[in-house]
């Protein structure tokens, strides 16, 4: 199973390849690719266990659109009323939006929780990464009704099953496998792709 396959790649090898294919996304400029991109991270999300909720990564893109639309570029699609919807502002508040949710996804794909990096820096890094984790993970704990209170208690829970997590850290035993050859062929596909249409 890929989940169970992914969680054997040593967490180093990961990052490093996160890191490549972050880069690499960035640097591209065209829209289509930009979305065939990011459904792919997506896709690789769920494939190795992260949970997808559709809700929040609309609101993300949809956001980021609409920010984008109230500034004027390119061709006039249409008006409503005085507010002029332009070709230019809709793609690039679609592709800086896609961005945001491609970024996170390849950062929970390839950035694990039990990444150990060297140092003070490496380890406030380790941390950040593992509660960037909890909270994304998280489901359901927002309350409308209490958004201060709940957001209090769910940090106060995360940071609890940090402690406690320390103490029983999970031992995986990585070897090779055949899914460690994916990463390096998405980054070269990737970097193929940048070529090709930028």
């Amino acid at each position: 199973m890929i989940k169970e396959a992914w969680r054997r790649i040593p967490p180093l090898y990961l990052f490093l390849w996160g890191l490549v294919l972050m880069v690499t996304y960035l640097f591209q400029t065209s829209l289509p690719v930009r979305a065939g991109e990011t459904l792919a991270y997506v896709l690789l999300a769920v494939l190795t266990g992260r949970r997808f909720r559709l809700w929040p990564n609309l609101t993300v893109v949809a956001g980021v659109t609409l920010v984008h639309l109230i500034s004027p570029l390119g061709r006039v699609m249409f008006t409503l009323g005085s507010w002029q919807i332009t070709q230019g502002s809709l793609e690039l508040g679609l592709f800086k939006g896609l961005m945001l949710v491609g970024l996170i996804y390849i950062s929970r794909s390839f950035i694990s929780p039990r990444l150990s990096l060297p140092g003070r820096a490496g380890a406030l890094m380790g941390l950040t990464f593992a509660y960037f984790e909890a909270l994304t993970e998280s489901r359901g704990f927002f309350k409308p009704r209490e958004p201060f209170q709940s957001t209090d208690q769910l940090l106060l829970r995360i940071w609890r099953d940090s402690e406690v997590g320390e103490g029983r850290r999970e031992r995986v035993r990585y070897g090779f496998r055949p899914l460690w050859i994916l990463p390096p062929l998405m980054a070269a596909g990737q970097l193929l792709l940048l070529f090709y249409f930028s």
